[in-house]
């Protein structure tokens, strides 16, 4: 679907989605909070808006310290797959395969990946109803390979979900001025810095993820403007935990 189909299909539930995104943000916990904010901040307008944009972002609190103790010493660390339809079901799976069996541990990140699988498929499902299946991958790095897609692209797919658990999330652009489209997704032709500088020579128009922000990407088969984004800069031993949605 064009950006245009996805405006004339009801926006309710992106309201709705972008309210409880926003409601799980200023959560003290983990926990889904049962808090909400004035229902008139979520206007058809800016709904629109953000899907103009091609970018979602949504704010949330990873409060629970588990995520750190992913990240690996020294290394690549851990690219973790799993597929699912039942977001406690595919939250239980994940969970458990990152803390084998150590009930506590997994007891304090199930509901909070529960929570994120929920908002990824409720969003999914209002782009395209016939969306039933899932992807989440979780990887885990130290140092600069964690920048494993250090250019400015765009996906090829309907919509990607990225968030930082441990570390910085990924780069975007949302105002384009001064992009040029016609240079991305542009592999090997010239150096990393020379094709970001003539991709997006503005600096200013970047937008960098904080940890346990997500934001929601919609790519080429979703949109006639895909996203523009890239992986951040790291320092040689910082740590991160990506938790990473599609279809």
């Amino acid at each position: 679907p064009t950006t245009t189909m996805l405006q004339e299909k009801s926006l309710m539930r992106w309201i709705v989605f972008i309210a409880c995104a926003y409601c799980s943000a200023w959560s003290p916990s983990a926990t889904i909070s049962t808090n909400t904010r004035p229902a008139d901040e979520y206007t058809t307008a800016a709904a629109i808006k953000l899907i103009n944009e091609n970018v979602l972002r949504l704010p949330f609190d990873v409060s629970t310290k588990s995520w750190t103790q992913l990240v690996p010493l020294i290394g690549r660390g851990q690219d973790i797959s799993v597929r699912w339809d039942d977001p406690r079901q595919g939250a239980r799976e994940l969970a458990s395969i990152c803390f084998n069996d150590d009930e506590k541990k997994q007891s304090t990140v199930v509901d909070q990946l529960e929570r994120y699988f929920q908002c990824y498929q409720s969003l999914a499902q209002d782009f395209n109803p016939s969306f039933d299946a899932f992807k989440t991958r979780l990887v885990t790095s130290r140092g600069s390979v964690g920048g494993k897609c250090p250019r400015w692209h765009y996906d090829h797919v309907p919509l990607r979900w990225i968030q930082s658990l441990v570390g910085p999330g990924c780069d975007y652009v949302l105002s384009e001025a001064g992009v040029d489209r016609s240079l991305l997704n542009n592999a090997n032709s010239v150096s990393e810095k020379l094709n970001n500088d003539m991709v997006n020579p503005n600096e200013a128009n970047v937008e960098k993820g904080r940890p346990g922000e997500a934001v929601v990407l919609l790519g080429l088969q979703g949109c006639d403007r895909p996203a523009i984004h890239k992986s951040p800069k790291l320092q040689p031993f910082q740590g991160r935990v990506l938790n990473i949605y599609s279809q």
